[in-house]
């Protein structure tokens, strides 16, 4: 799906927003843009005017991973709690040091794992210049070892990829860690949607972002039927 000129916009802080001709039904899974139905990120791209992808442009990827996941964790009675977060997905295209980013996320879920914390707490020290690769690359191979508890076990993964970030591509590992942690850890604790919206909080805190575009669920409507006039 493309933008089309002809669709009306809303612009609010700065930021461009489509008004669809018709909603999809918010639903888990990857569809097709003709198929009626949309997660959560698809939503964010159709709002954005980009085209129809579950990791639109606009969006911060590594939270865009996490939107997935918990999109598709939420029972379809549940999943209409994640649209008052839509408008905080939109427009997170500021930069943001993605190493931290990893780090403050496996940090959300380290409670569920001894030895996730242990491996945060030595990747917090090599940020700082107090540990050495060596400690790093054993704190993360530590973590990496398999548990039963698949709670913990994201846990583990989370802070693994979180350290890391610190050796290569760390837009790639921070997305891996937000995908873990989001993936068994928040719903281990049934706060999914609590959970997503703190991590939007740590990349509002690490982007300086302070405005973001609130999107309520009486509001797409109104759009919708506002362009069917």
């Amino acid at each position: 799906m493309t933008h089309d000129p002809l669709c009306p916009t809303q612009t609010t802080n700065g930021e461009t927003m489509s008004i669809p001709n018709a909603l999809p039904t918010l639903s888990a899974g990857v569809h097709r843009p003709d198929e009626g139905k949309a997660c959560v990120m698809e939503y964010v791209s159709l709002l954005a005017g980009e085209e129809w992808s579950d990791t639109p442009a606009c969006t911060y990827r590594p939270l865009a991973k996490a939107a997935q996941v918990v999109n598709d964790s939420l029972s379809d009675p549940d999943r209409h709690l994640l649209v008052p977060l839509i408008g905080r997905l939109f427009g997170t295209t500021l930069p943001v040091d993605d190493r931290l980013f990893a780090l403050r996320v496996a940090r959300t879920v380290e409670h569920l794992s001894p030895d996730s914390k242990a491996c945060n707490d030595v990747t917090e020290r090599y940020l700082t210049g107090d540990a050495t690769r060596d400690e790093l690359r054993s704190a993360a191979a530590d973590a990496a070892y398999a548990v039963d508890d698949e709670a913990a076990y994201a846990a583990r993964y989370a802070a693994r990829y979180a350290a890391y970030a610190h050796a290569a591509d760390a837009t790639r590992y921070a997305a891996y860690a937000a995908r873990y942690a989001a993936r068994y850890a928040a719903a281990a604790d049934r706060y999914q949607v609590a959970w997503l919206s703190s991590v939007i909080d740590i990349y509002d805190k690490l982007s300086g972002r302070t405005e973001h575009r609130d999107v309520s669920q009486q509001e797409l409507t109104e759009l919708a039927l506002a362009v069917q006039r």
